[in-house]
């Protein structure tokens, strides 16, 4: 039997997401998941992230995923629905379809939408969390797996130039299915 690690990084920017107010989040995780969380750092700077979880490979992956999840600009709340067994976290990467700043942002502007409305409907009508990220330019969702592969379709085919009012019928059309 081996004991499992797993080392990661996520944006130092995130680390204080990651931890919570007063490591109330960290705390969490590692509760919730029997794992230990460890930050390394020198001075200000993160050298990365150690999840210890003894024998239990699985706590350790759903650390990770929860860890990475926060990494990408999800709520920390909202990450911690992948401890239950039917969620699933998808990543996005936009920077791939985006060969200029000026496309990436455009991307970007096409999935939040107008004060988020975008988003906001995906989620909505996916029931899925959904955070676009800055740092990584990527998309980071989190939902049951089917719910959480639509709104991964949906936001495809936002990337890909489909008007909204097209990916909201395609989302509702294929919704009545799942749900």
């Amino acid at each position: 039997m081996t004991y499992n690690r797993m080392y990661l990084s996520i944006p130092k920017e995130r680390i204080s997401t990651l931890l919570g107010r007063k490591g109330e989040i960290k705390e969490t995780i590692e509760k919730l998941l029997n794992v230990r969380i460890n930050v390394l750092s020198k001075g200000n700077d993160v050298e990365g992230i150690i999840i210890d979880g003894g024998f239990n490979l699985d706590s350790i992956l759903r650390a990770r995923d929860i860890v990475t999840a926060i990494g990408y600009g999800l709520n920390p709340h909202h990450a911690l629905k992948l401890i239950e067994d039917d969620y699933i976290v998808l990543f996005v990467n936009i920077s791939d379809q985006a060969p200029t700043v000026r496309d990436l942002k455009r991307i970007k502007g096409r999935i939040i939408g107008e004060n988020g409305k975008s988003k906001r409907n995906i989620e909505e009508l996916t029931k899925t969390f959904i955070a676009v990220d800055d740092i990584n330019n990527a998309v980071v969702i989190v939902g049951k797996y089917e719910n959480a592969m639509l709104a991964r379709d949906a936001i495809i085919k936002l990337i890909n130039g489909v008007e909204h009012r097209s990916v909201y019928k395609f989302i509702k059309r294929k919704a009545h299915i799942l749900m």
